[in-house]
């Protein structure tokens, strides 16, 4: 390798990269080594705007000053701003005359503080340790202090390196100072230190640490065992790849060869290896090395890169390399490694794919529906001509504009397109499609998404079915192969590694993409349970297992969708230290390259003839000399021949007029194509189908004809249902002639387009007189009748218009129109249908009615002025209850008031018996007396403040516990002089509201409980936290949590039987609250107790 790093500047680079809460020792055997290690350390502390400071034993200050001032450091500037210190053992570590861990860790604490307080970002310190050599007290408590470092600095803005001797120091502290630093420095190198010890394991006693450092043996043992093994399956992955896998130096030396490599390049391992690696490089390529091997220097990965190799026999190959640096233990770029995979029969196919792809087109232009493919931004991209002519606009009027520009209903047809960028799809979407003419086609869309290589969804594909004519397709146009033909499956071969037992151990990416399940979901389960043919795949492996290898073996992968996908598996055994077998790495192909580009032709092929096979229409080619070259299902079944039968057969003879539809093809190749060109088909059975043919030309790569396609539509089924929209008329005709009631038609002007029988009748007139005369003639009121047909027009509709029409008789019919607008085929309104209900008979009845009403009108007279009476004599009564109302209002407040002082009243007495308890104590000397009196006099005050509460609040039966247990709690604290930065309380209470009878007894045992944890939970001023939790749960219960993250309940005392005061009035109250009361030891103390809320029971 050229100009390889030297240690020091290793070292220089490692130091470069400390941060703050690191802590590392420097085991040194000479001065040189002790000085290149931490002057170095100072300047670069110096130079990130810390405060540096070096504590001198070893060497004296005029050594290491002048070492600083060496290295670059302007000595004199940072002791003046105070950027650096230097000071002796006695200013630091034996300040007191002796040596404390404890105050030295304080020392440290004060020093960080100051530093940040005067601008720096962080403290650096170094110290020289052989102080510790000496007699000084406390010098064998140095261990302990390193140890407990590793709880300090990693929260406090600080890094150091404590300096050691290693000729001077016993071998079994060097072995202890190395397990209490995470970091090492020996050697111009700074090393991760895997035999660190957290300070939790180091200052437990020795016997405990020996078992821990047996447990730590053991597991280096086994993760040596592991990197092992990951070694031997990274060899058989390399070695089993079918892919070529090169490893060279940055000289471009070839390293490494796989047999991947000898298979694609032809030279063997001895061959290659040695070599450089322009041997692959054809003439006119030689400068493309140079350039890449400078990318892997500064450390890029060249990803899909497609370049041109020779193999030893001379030829030239096309392959798809993925270029990576190589990397060493210290993280420096030594190397690259390349991935080579054959694309040579990737090339030779494009042609085959565009000529394809050409065909495509020519299908999609012959189609008769009109196609369309849309961006994701709703516009037009690509047009056939069956869209032209149904827009009677051109392909590039079309490309660029709005797709919905063209259809009655815009905003539906925006709708519609956006739903396939939703869900991916749409079917049989119903939208009308405007001509530039004016004319409307009626369609039922089918769309899809289509994507790009990489899945992105690159636009919409939607085929128009016209349905004007009553057809539908049974299935819908999917994306063509001109959106598809440069879909490439990019993605590295599926590898997976297999227990003896069968069960899968790894995967890599390309199996989680091949099957469609993550790692985590294949890892343990039955290889073979992924195939088509799970027993054939056991057989496989199995196999592998008794030869130690197999070579292409075929398989299907099932995609958890559905998909399968066929590979050739490469599969070996490998194996641990022993040589003893641990499983199959095998690796699968997708066939190769060629096999995918085939398989992509005759899926295009497949997909162009399922779109013919499916079609309704009779489709067929027909050749320059008129004769059939091929034809689909619907063509077979018109005819009655099988496609056998009509291939190479005259186009002109299945027709009844076989001379006219000679002259059709041959217009085709005059003009390149014939529109709605009218035919009929015979049937071997002699029936016929009539057809309207709609043919082009298509053309091979080189534009050259080679025949025509054509398209029939069947308009049978048009001239059938012609028939039976006359038969329907004929009917509608008949059941309103033999209505009872009159009926009429009236056009926009207000005159009769048509009448029934019912008319004729009721007005004296025939239908020839009546029709072309105006609707209102024939009534009493024609203004009236006027505007009744109007209102009609305005509202469409109108109910129950009561007219009566006149006879020629003199007769009148009193009747009630109802009548409706009824529409052409376009929406517009072209009329009125208008329908009479003959109401003489009513009428007479209503009058009889009415007779009737006037009648009951007097008796409800005489009624009203008996109720009025009664009315009376209610009212007086209600003045009455009235009053006793309010009688009972004021007794209802006096009560309350009353029940009000009687709460003032007890809460003052209970606050006269505490004042009293602490004036009491005021006077003992006892210790335990005055806790005793404190305790006594907290529980009375958890008592007062629930009257406080009942009188303080609108309601005088309960209290929000919440706000009862925060003053409850905050007098506590008080009570004990807690600080609330020391120890914490969090309380967690839901809307619960309790009664006097539930409220003391719940409040107590609160009380006892956190006074319990402020007493005995944190000792000698620890930090804490105390948690409150309660909440209501079913079956009325509630559970009452108090715990604390202190040093936890002694193990050895049961709290059911203790002799504290506490604890037994915790019980109690327990029990008095029908509760259940447990103990959790396991994070601190917690206490969780379950109960029921106290029902008031009534005095007898």
């Amino acid at each position: 390798m050229n100009n390889p790093e030297t240690p020091r500047s290793d070292l220089m680079k490692a130091l470069s990269e400390l941060d703050v809460h690191d802590h590392l020792c420097l085991i040194y055997e000479n001065r040189d080594e002790q000085l290149a290690a931490v002057i170095p350390f100072i300047r670069m502390g110096l130079e990130r705007g810390e405060q540096c400071v070096y504590i001198i034993d070893e060497n004296t200050r005029q050594v290491v000053l002048e070492a600083m001032r060496k290295d670059g450091i302007d000595v004199d500037s940072a002791i003046k701003s105070g950027a650096l210190k230097v000071l002796t053992k006695r200013e630091v570590y034996l300040r007191d005359g002796y040596f404390d861990p404890d105050s030295m860790i304080r020392f440290l604490k004060d020093a960080v503080d100051s530093a940040k307080k005067a601008g720096f970002s962080a403290l650096r310190v170094t110290g020289e340790m052989t102080w510790a050599l000496g007699n000084e007290s406390g010098v064998d408590l140095l261990i302990e202090y390193e140890a407990k470092l590793n709880y300090f600095i990693p929260k406090n803005d600080i890094l150091a390196v404590c300096q050691y001797n290693r000729n001077k120091f016993k071998p079994e502290i060097i072995i202890d100072i190395i397990r209490t630093h995470p970091l090492v420095i020996y050697g111009f190198t700074v090393c991760k230190n895997f035999y660190y010890i957290p300070p939790d394991e180091f200052l437990k006693p020795k016997d405990q640490q020996v078992f821990l450092e047996a447990q730590r043996l053991l597991r280096n043992i086994l993760e040596r065992k592991r990197t092992e093994e990951a070694q031997y399956m990274l060899v058989s992955i390399v070695e089993s790849s079918v892919d070529a896998i090169i490893g060279k130096t940055l000289e471009g030396i070839i390293l490494s060869w796989n047999p991947g490599a000898e298979k694609l390049y032809g030279y063997s391992e001895k061959e290659a290896i040695g070599k450089p690696i322009s041997i692959l490089i054809p003439s006119g390529h030689f400068d493309e090395m140079p350039r890449i091997l400078e990318r892997i220097k500064n450390g890029e990965i060249i990803d899909h890169y497609e370049a041109v190799r020779l193999r030893k026999d001379g030829n030239q190959i096309y392959v798809f390399l993925t270029i990576s640096p190589i990397r060493d233990a210290d993280n420096r770029i030594i190397g690259a490694s390349t991935i080579a995979r054959d694309i040579t029969e990737q090339r030779k196919m494009e042609s085959r794919l565009r000529a394809a792809s050409l065909y495509a087109r020519n299908l999609i232009e012959t189609s008769l529906d009109p196609l369309v493919t849309i961006s994701p931004e709703g516009k037009i991209t690509d047009v056939n001509k069956a869209t032209e002519s149904v827009t009677g606009l051109s392909r590039d009027e079309l490309i660029g504009n709005d797709f919905s520009n063209y259809f009655t209903e815009p905003e539906k047809a925006r709708k519609g397109y956006q739903e396939v960028f939703e869900k991916g799809f749409v079917r049989d979407y119903p939208l009308a499609i405007k001509h530039t003419s004016g004319k409307i086609t009626y369609v039922l869309y089918n769309a899809t998404v289509y994507r790009n290589e990489q899945g992105e969804v690159q636009g919409v594909f939607a085929a128009a079915r016209d349905i004007t004519e009553r057809k539908r397709l049974d299935e819908q146009l999917h994306s063509a192969s001109l959106y598809t033909r440069n879909l490439i499956e990019t993605s590295l071969d599926p590898l997976v590694t297999i227990s003896i037992e069968g069960k899968i151990t790894d995967v890599n990416k390309a199996t989680e993409y091949v099957t469609g399940l993550s790692r985590e979901e294949l890892i343990g389960r039955d290889f073979s349970d992924y195939f088509t043919e799970p027993e054939n795949a056991r057989k496989g492996y199995q196999e592998v297992f008794e030869k130690g290898f197999v070579r292409d073996y075929p398989l299907a992968i099932k995609h958890i969708s559905g998909k399968i996908t066929y590979v050739l598996y490469n599969a070996s055994v490998y194996r641990n230290e022993e040589g003893e077998v641990q499983g199959v790495f095998a690796a699968a192909r997708d066939i190769t390259e060629r096999k995918r580009l085939d398989e992509q032709l005759r899926s295009a092929s497949l997909y162009t003839r399922n779109l013919i096979e499916t079609s309704l229409d009779p489709l067929l080619t027909i050749s320059p000399e008129g004769k059939i070259t091929d034809v689909n299902k619907a063509t077979e079944y018109v005819t009655g021949l099988s496609r056998e039968e009509l291939i190479g057969r005259d186009f002109s003879d299945y027709f009844t007029e076989p001379e006219n539809a000679r002259k059709g093809y041959q217009e085709v190749f005059e003009k390149g194509f014939v529109r709605d060109y009218p035919l009929a088909i015979k049937h071997i059975s002699g029936k016929i189908t009539y057809v309207l043919y709609n043919a082009s030309v298509y053309r091979n790569e080189e534009g050259e004809v080679q025949g025509v396609f054509a398209a029939a539509r069947d308009i049978t089924e048009r001239k059938r249902l012609d028939e039976q929209l006359r038969s329907a008329s004929l009917y509608a005709r008949n059941l309103i002639e033999t209505s009872l009631d009159p009926l009429v038609t009236i056009s926009i002007e207000g005159k009769i387009t048509d009448v029934n029988k019912a008319t004729e009748s009721v007005t004296g007139f025939s239908r020839e007189e009546l029709i072309g005369r105006d609707f209102s003639d024939y009534f009493t009121e024609p203004e009236n009748a006027r505007k009744g047909y109007q209102e009609v027009f305005e509202k469409g509709f109108v109910r129950d218009y009561p007219l009566a029409i006149r006879h020629t008789s003199g007769t009148t019919i009193d009747v009630l129109y109802n009548a409706a607008v009824y529409k052409d085929a376009t929406g517009n309104v072209a009329g009125v249908f208008a329908a009479a209900r003959d109401i003489t008979k009513r009428k007479r009845a209503e009058n009889e009615l009415r007779k009737a009403h006037n009648k009951l009108e007097i008796r409800v007279r005489g009624r009203t002025s008996e109720l009025a009476f009664t009315n009376e004599a209610l009212k007086a009564e209600i003045a009455q209850r009235k009053k006793a109302q309010e009688n009972l209002t004021i007794s209802l407040n006096e009560k309350e008031l009353l029940i009000k002082e009687v709460h003032h009243r007890v809460k003052n007495n209970l606050q006269i018996v505490s004042s009293m308890l602490e004036l009491q104590s005021s006077y003992m000397k006892d210790k335990q007396a005055i806790m005793a009196f404190r305790e006594g006099q907290n529980r009375v005050s958890t008592m007062a403040l629930i009257h406080e509460k009942l009188y303080r609040s609108g309601d005088l039966a309960r209290i929000r516990f919440a706000e009862y247990i925060e003053e409850l709690t905050s007098n506590v604290f008080a009570s004990y002089g807690v600080n609330s930065d020391k120890i914490g309380l969090k309380i967690n209470v839901g809307d619960v509201f309790f009664d006097i009878n539930t409220a003391i007894p719940c409040g107590l045992i609160i009380n006892e409980l956190v006074s319990n944890s402020i007493k005995h939970a944190f000792p000698d001023g620890r930090n804490g936290e105390i948690n409150i939790k309660l909440q209501p749960e079913a079956d009325e219960k509630y559970l009452l949590t108090v715990s604390d993250n202190g040093k936890g309940f002694p193990s050895d005392l049961d709290f059911r039987n203790s002799s504290s005061l506490g604890l037994k009035l915790v019980i109690t109250l327990t029990k008095q609250l029908s509760g259940t009361i447990e103990l959790n030891r396991s994070a601190g103390t917690s206490f969780i107790i379950k109960f029921s809320e106290i029902k008031y029971k009534l005095r007898r």
